[in-house]
């Protein structure tokens, strides 16, 4: 996947190929259709706030739209119950 990363605090945000993840307990995958960056992350990546110890490379980015393509098996009703009658898979969902 490609992802808005930085490697350590202050770095100049880049654009990185990492691995594909999975999604963990209740978690959806999602194929993003649209992101971006706000002033949270521009501050994030300068380290000016560390709300939690950081991982590097740190992506970047909450707010986008994207299609979901896999589902963790404890999240199935969730997201069946929030789309009634329709496939999960493939449901568009947008994030903030």
């Amino acid at each position: 996947m490609r992802a808005i990363t930085v490697t350590e605090y202050g770095a100049t945000p880049a654009i990185a190929e990492l691995p594909t993840p999975e999604p963990g307990p209740g978690r959806v995958l999602l194929k993003m259709r649209a992101a971006g960056m706000n002033p949270m992350d521009r501050t994030l990546a300068s380290g000016d706030w560390k709300p939690m110890p950081a991982t590097f490379p740190m992506v970047l980015g909450a707010d986008g739209a994207g299609v979901v393509t896999r589902i963790s098996l404890d999240a199935v009703p969730a997201v069946l119950s929030s789309a009634p009658n329709r496939p999960a898979s493939g449901k568009t969902v947008i994030t903030f």
